[in-house]
């Protein structure tokens, strides 16, 4: 069930289920490739736990979302180019985690580092020392590449306590600072004595800063665009040259709902390009409601509260669940996360395939009436059965979209190439008879 009791379901006020994380792709588990991957340009292992959280908490608050994005634009025109490493901040994890107490500041005290380091070395003082060097490094390095007087609120509000220490040691930060005892134990004296309390939130700040850069780093690499909201609660969708991220050299999709409009009804040959659309549309929706760039040229949407996508949808074995069975749980659970008024964005690839045409055409047909009626969400529909189309063609919030392909000189052609209409292919037979089954049959039976 798609609801806020479930384990798999991650809820902040944008719903989602496995079942649509996997579909998309968006964090590597089992999987090959990920979304995550795409924008994984961190430099510490803090850094790349924060850009995961981040992935796993969509939102639907539109001045959180414009918030964000502002910040990721502004830090890809900034283009940083940081210089810091999970070395260096392991290091500073370290010695904000030490038992020993603060260095004292006195001659006596530093003649005693001084000779037990030469005689009796110390893990601890070891750690002291090595934390106390890379935090001046790194809070150096952060000071010389971020103009904190001339920054995005957001980033202005995540960064209080970096901006705060960087204000009381600038006038020791140093790019290769000598550490000596005694520098130490003045640095140690400002750090675990007067910001004690702001050390593990000062690491919290510099993660931030790390996955928002990478984040923006992915983008300009990519030639990604920050996403617009609009603030209508009618669906409102306009993508140019929309790509898939994980496929190289993918090829481009222009889709725009027009006015009313609520509904795509998809068709098109096997292999011509249908789920991979779908899924190109279901990742940007989902990116746009991180905050985060979506890989097109431009890309405009509505807000939604949900996305529930079903595109890879296996058996449930250890349920004893058919296919079939397993597709009705999932038209379902969609059902009742638009019951609950929730403002969803939904996909679905081939409806019922787990069972008869018959069948398959009648529980589609009235499932994609039923759906185009809630004209506060958008639903995205594709199908082999096309005779769908003429039950619901007169219908004028749904939009008929289709991938064409050809036969030509005894080879399938596709053109991947997003076109209005349905699609009259009936190509099935062909590749059948193409991978020689028939011919194979035949000759099992006459051996």
């Amino acid at each position: 069930m798609l609801k806020s009791s479930d384990s798999s379901l991650k809820q902040v006020d944008f719903i989602y289920d496995k079942q649509t994380f996997l579909d998309l792709e968006i964090l590597k588990d089992f999987q090959a490739t990920s979304v995550y991957q795409v924008f994984d340009k961190t430099l510490t292992e803090g850094g790349s736990m924060y850009l995961k959280e981040l992935m796993r908490t969509p939102i639907a608050d539109r001045d959180e979302l414009e918030s964000r994005t502002s910040l990721i634009q502004y830090l890809i025109t900034e283009d940083l180019d940081l210089s810091i490493n999970s070395r260096q901040l392991k290091f500073i994890e370290r010695y904000t985690e030490l038992s020993i107490s603060v260095l004292k500041n006195n001659p006596l005290d530093l003649y005693y580092y001084q000779f037990n380091e030469w005689l009796r070395p110390s893990n601890d003082y070891y750690l002291l020392k090595s934390g106390c060097f890379n935090l001046i490094l790194v809070l150096y390095e952060l000071n010389e590449k971020i103009a904190f007087d001339d920054i995005p609120p957001e980033l202005d509000q995540k960064t209080k306590t970096l901006q705060e220490i960087i204000r009381e040691v600038n006038g020791i930060l140093n790019a290769n600072p000598k550490m000596s005892w005694r520098k130490t134990i003045r640095y140690d004296r400002i750090f675990r004595k007067r910001f004690v309390k702001k050390l593990r939130p000062l690491l919290q700040e510099i993660y931030f800063i790390d996955a928002l850069v990478a984040i923006a780093k992915a983008a300009k690499e990519n030639s990604f665009t920050v996403p617009q909201y609009d603030a209508s609660l009618k669906p409102l969708l306009v993508a140019e040259g929309l790509k898939h991220p994980l496929i190289e050299n993918a090829v481009p999709y222009d889709m725009e709902f027009q006015s009313g409009e609520n509904m795509c009804f998809l068709t098109g040959a096997n292999m011509a390009g249908k789920s991979t659309f779908l899924k190109s549309i279901g990742i940007a929706i989902y990116l746009a409601h991180l905050g985060f760039p979506v890989p097109a040229k431009r890309f405009k949407t509505t807000i939604y509260t949900g996305l529930i996508t079903t595109i890879n949808l296996a058996d449930n074995t250890s349920f004893g669940y058919s296919h079939f069975y397993a597709e009705v749980n999932r038209v379902k659970e969609a059902a009742l996360a638009l019951a609950k008024g929730n403002r969803m964005f939904v996909i679905f690839d081939e409806l019922f395939r787990g069972t008869n045409v018959k069948d398959a055409l009648d529980a589609s047909t009235e499932i994609i009436k039923g759906f185009a009626e809630i004209e506060e969400c958008t639903f995205f529909m594709s199908t082999h059965i096309v005779e769908i189309a003429e039950d619901i063609k007169d219908r004028s919030n749904i939009c008929f979209k289709y991938f064409d392909s050809e036969l030509k000189d005894d080879t399938l052609r596709y053109s991947y190439q997003l076109k209005d209409g349905v699609s009259s292919e009936r190509l099935g037979m062909f590749i059948v008879q193409k991978e020689g089954i028939f011919d194979l049959l035949r000759s099992i039976k006459n051996s």
